[in-house]
C-alpha cells in the first residue's frame, strides 16, 4: 500500500521533470492549432494542454528520464487530447475523427529543435 507521503514525493518528482521553453510554445502552438481549425467546433483547453504537459512528464520520467522531448508529447497528444475535441457538424458528416484531425494538427506544427533552454 502507498502512503500519502510517497503519493506526495512522487506527484514533486514528476513535477520537477524538466519541459523546455520551446516545448511550452510548442504545446501552446498545438492548442492555438487546434481552436483554429475549421473541422473542430471545440479545440483544446488550457485544461487539456496541461494535461498533455503532465502526462509527458510522467512518460519521460518511466523512461528513465528527467526532461520531455518533443516525441513525448506527440505521442501522448492523440490518447490525451482526442476526446476532449469537439468535431464540427460537417467534420461528423464527412466521417472524420478528432483522433485523424489532431494528428493532422499536429503534424502541421513545426518541432522544436534542441536548444540549450
Amino acid at each position: 500500500m502507498t502512503s500519502p507521503q510517497e503519493v506526495a514525493a512522487a506527484s514533486a518528482m514528476l513535477r520537477s521533470v524538466h519541459v523546455a521553453e520551446s516545448l511550452l510554445r510548442y504545446v501552446r502552438a498545438l492548442g492555438a492549432a487546434t481552436r483554429a481549425d475549421q473541422r473542430l467546433r471545440l479545440g483544446a483547453s488550457t485544461r487539456g494542454l496541461r494535461a498533455l504537459i503532465r502526462c509527458a512528464q510522467a512518460y519521460a520520467a518511466a523512461q528513465g528520464r528527467n526532461y520531455v522531448v518533443p516525441n513525448d508529447l506527440q505521442r501522448l497528444a492523440e490518447p490525451v487530447l482526442a476526446h476532449r475535441l469537439l468535431l464540427a457538424r460537417e467534420a461528423q458528416l464527412s466521417g472524420a475523427g478528432a483522433a485523424g484531425v489532431l494528428a493532422e494538427v499536429v503534424a502541421s506544427i513545426n518541432v522544436p529543435r534542441p536548444s540549450a533552454d
